[in-house]
């Protein structure tokens, strides 16, 4: 230990196991999930008979892959983390904007609002109060809608406050319940016996399945960028090198190159 900052490492320490970090090969890269998967555990939590536990986890299924958010800031997961809370969802209505945890329920409306998203604290790589937003789709699927839900769901209930985080739901007997990153996980897999996938899903891929999905619509990496919050290029490598229709394009070019 370090005997002139007590509670610290030896620098020497720190340096060599730094060297060691870098030594070793790289974590196995995460792919993109299918599509077909998002929109069939939608279909299935839209059914009658589905459960509140499987609302949610669609819900939030659909917050990871449209704010690119990592799995510790909307799923209760071991260790230090820090998920959104109600208070930290906010939404526009004509110019004005509302905490999740205090907008009127007749202001919740697709129709109404303009723009929602999530108001950043301790995340990672995020500056306090700062505003993550996404507009409004005319599609009935979009990021609006999952926050309009979201909310909803959370202050049916007395024992919501605004410190209550996203990833609470409430059972049918309005008992209080959390969704855990294990939770997801087994959740997607479920969904994914109905789909053709190639592995196991897991909700780390959500987050790159949401930056793929934006790169395939020619959206500037600077912008995927400030929404997932990276501070280099090094994700989008294996991005671009994974997607169909971005490859598909280097090869029509390659082609018609030599064919002319």
């Amino acid at each position: 230990m370090n005997r002139f900052a007590p509670g610290t490492m030896d620098f020497r320490w720190t340096r060599l196991l730094k060297s060691w970090n870098k030594a070793d090969p790289a974590a196995q890269r995460v792919r993109p999930l299918p599509r077909a998967l998002l929109r069939q555990a939608t279909k299935l939590a839209k059914k009658p008979n589905s459960t509140n536990a499987s609302k949610a986890m669609n819900r939030l299924m659909w917050l990871g892959f449209y704010f690119l958010l990592r799995p510790g800031e909307y799923l209760s997961k071991a260790g230090t983390q820090f998920p959104f809370k109600l208070k930290q969802v906010f939404f526009r209505v004509r110019g004005a904007e509302f905490r999740g945890d205090v907008i009127p329920f007749r202001l919740l409306d697709t129709s109404l609002v303009t723009f929602s998203g999530l108001i950043f604290d301790k995340q990672k790589n995020a500056v306090p109060d700062e505003k993550i937003g996404l507009g409004t789709s005319i599609n009935g699927d979009n990021p609006t809608a999952t926050l309009i839900e979201l909310v909803r769901h959370l202050r049916q209930s007395q024992h919501t406050t605004g410190d209550t985080p996203i990833f609470t739901y409430y059972s049918e007997f309005g008992v209080a319940c959390n969704v855990t990153d294990r939770m997801m996980t087994k959740y997607l897999r479920a969904v994914a016996l109905s789909v053709e996938v190639d592995r196991p899903p897991t909700i780390g891929a959500l987050r790159c399945t949401g930056a793929t999905a934006l790169l395939e619509g020619n959206i500037p990496t600077s912008l995927i960028k400030l929404l997932g919050r990276w501070r280099s290029d090094e994700v989008f490598r294996y991005m671009h090198t994974q997607s169909e229709p971005l490859m598909q394009r280097l090869t029509d070019v390659l082609v018609d190159h030599v064919e002319h």
